[in-house]
């Protein structure tokens, strides 16, 4: 299978695990976005080999390559909406540096367990 074959089979995949779970979002009217439940479910399906990690790794692998171009539309968005942020830039800044801390936070934490995780599997499959 070509490169691009093979990318366009692996977003196939990632879409179509995103569109299932809007429509499920919409049809169970779940108070949850349907791209988080998406993303929830793709890492389930990783952690329990339902998908495994070749079946998607070079479409995830590009997403990860371009992801600023997936932060201009909310800039944009941001920037065509300033006139109702005027009265509220304070706050609006201290949302997004709290934010911000929070997000590099729990990356630590998230990415310091699994390097625990995988050096105790190293460890246990040394013995």
């Amino acid at each position: 299978m070509g490169v691009r074959m093979k990318l366009l089979v692996q977003f196939t995949r990632i879409l179509l695990l995103y569109f299932g779970c809007e429509a499920l979002v919409r049809l169970l009217v779940l108070p949850v976005p349907g791209a988080l439940l998406g993303m929830l479910a793709l890492t389930a399906f990783l952690c329990l080999g339902i998908i495994r990690t070749e079946h998607v790794e070079d479409a995830c692998r590009l997403f990860l390559r371009d992801m600023a171009l997936f932060f201009i539309p909310p800039a944009v968005g941001i920037l065509a909406s300033f006139h109702h942020l005027r009265g509220n830039v304070l706050a609006f800044v201290c949302v997004v540096a709290v934010s911000t801390v929070l997000v590099f936070a729990v990356t630590a934490f998230v990415t310091g367990a699994l390097i625990r995780r995988a050096e105790n599997a190293v460890g246990r499959a040394r013995r």
